[in-house]
């Protein structure tokens, strides 16, 4: 490793604790250190997501997307939908934005191909309940 000397400009690795301010500011415990610090979030590079239980994520190309259901040391299990799973680790996946609902009139135009067609409630047999 190259010897380091005043005025080099060097990373740190460290864990985001806090985003009080949402692009602002970070707080950020130094690993190898007893050090916390606040720092501008333009200072920090991100080196891996932290991943939960219901996050969406993609990856691949094209791009697949789902849902992470189960968490291991950094592997995430993963429903892809249509029955499909499969089991990525963190540094494959990226976190993907949540969805928003959608509002009341914007599905009433997606299901505007539906009206004529009556919808009727399961029962007995075909109740999913």
């Amino acid at each position: 490793m190259t010897e380091l000397r005043k005025g080099d400009k060097v990373s740190v690795t460290g864990t985001v604790k806090y985003t009080p301010d949402k692009g602002e500011r970070v707080f950020v415990t130094i690993e190898g250190a007893h050090t916390e610090l606040w720092a501008a979030q333009s200072a920090v590079k991100l080196v891996q997501s932290a991943f939960e239980v219901g996050d969406r994520v993609g990856w691949g190309q094209p791009m697949l997307t789902g849902e992470i259901i189960a968490i291991n040391n950094e592997h995430a299990w993963i429903d892809y939908g249509g029955g499909n799973y499969c089991t990525r680790t963190f540094g494959s996946i990226e976190r993907l934005p949540e969805l928003e609902a959608a509002p009341d009139e914007t599905l009433a135009l997606a299901n505007a191909h539906l009206d004529g067609y009556p919808v009727e409630p399961r029962t007995a047999a075909g109740s999913l309940d």
